[in-house]
């Protein structure tokens, strides 16, 4: 494969990416601020379970387009900066982490959902 059609096929992978991350923001809509009631946040888990569940299935097939797209930046970044590499190396560093405090959110939400949901929990 050359380096054009990588190039393309990473590109390719950050579009997929980013209309997973917005297709999964619809899904979710709106949820109650930080600051809301128990109440609230326990009803709205009960009510929107099996949207918020989609909203965590779909974050979580985001992960591989994301993996290429992250990638082929690093790539780019690398040849861009030439042999040592430095910022590239902290840049695809940073996206991991955050990518990875992404995921335990997602996670920790859809734990919620599913547990919340399943016993019906009300307070």
């Amino acid at each position: 494969m050359g380096e054009r059609t990588l190039d393309r096929a990473f590109s390719v992978c950050g579009l997929i990416f980013a209309a997973l991350i917005v297709a999964s923001i619809i899904v979710l809509g709106d949820s109650p601020s930080s600051d809301a009631s128990t109440e609230k946040i326990s009803t709205f888990f009960t009510d929107n379970r099996a949207r918020l569940l989609a909203f965590a299935f779909i974050g979580a097939f985001t992960i591989i387009p994301a993996l290429f797209f992250w990638g082929g930046l690093w790539l780019l970044l690398r040849r861009a900066e030439g042999s040592e590499g430095v910022l590239a190396l902290i840049a695809i560093g940073a996206t991991v982490l955050a990518s990875a405090v992404v995921v335990v959110g997602t996670v920790g939400e859809a734990a919620l959902a599913y547990r919340v949901a399943a016993q019906g929990i009300k307070t």
